[in-house]
């Protein structure tokens, strides 16, 4: 099952790519000046690896959870009910982290786009005028403004990381309560 799963999503992918540089390279020059082309490099790229990196990480998760979720649910329905409200309360636990996780991280992640856009204007403004910057000794100032808008992108990005961080910790603190709590709950019971 994970081969087949594998395999349409490299077909997908393959598409998934070619779908935006068909879009982008039917544009005309107004529409191009418009979303301004280091805005359409970004999301041709960048997009499309998150596209792939989310399926890739999903899919097969989307299959085996639920067949995970209902047989343990079953045998925990035939056992006692303690473990199923025990696992529920868990469940609920995790649910309640990633949300406040994802409620500060989303915003963030909104703004790190604008950024990046940002940042592939001025590394393209560089390459671009980069004869200019030299006849006129201003390289100095290309090298200000890029430390500027990297500078914002890396703590953007720290910022998330520390966010999504917490996540391990925190699940991994559940997981174990959980652990914790049926022994217990089987040693009562």
């Amino acid at each position: 099952l994970g081969r087949r799963i594998s395999g349409r999503e490299q077909r997908a992918d393959a598409g998934l790519r070619q779908t935006p540089l068909r879009i982008v390279d039917g544009l005309g020059h107004k529409e191009v000046s418009e979303y301004g082309v280091p805005s359409l490099i970004t999301r041709c790229s960048d997009d499309v690896t998150q596209i792939q990196q989310y399926t890739t990480d999903s899919i097969q998760n989307l299959v085996k959870s639920p067949v995970t979720g209902i047989s343990v649910t079953v045998c925990m329905l035939v056992g006692h009910r303690y473990w199923l409200y025990a696992t529920l309360l868990a469940i609920l636990a995790i649910i309640i982290i990633m949300a406040v996780i994802l409620g500060f991280s989303i915003p963030v992640q909104k703004k790190i786009y604008k950024v990046k856009d940002n940042l592939m204007r001025v590394n393209r403004e560089h390459i671009t005028g980069i004869r200019v910057s030299s006849a006129y000794n201003g390289a100095g100032f290309k090298k200000e403004r890029f430390e500027e808008v990297n500078a914002r992108m890396v703590n953007y990005k720290m910022f998330t990381t520390r966010f999504m961080n917490a996540f391990d910790p925190s699940a991994t603190a559940v997981v174990y309560g959980l652990s914790i709590a049926v022994y217990v709950l089987g040693a009562i019971i």
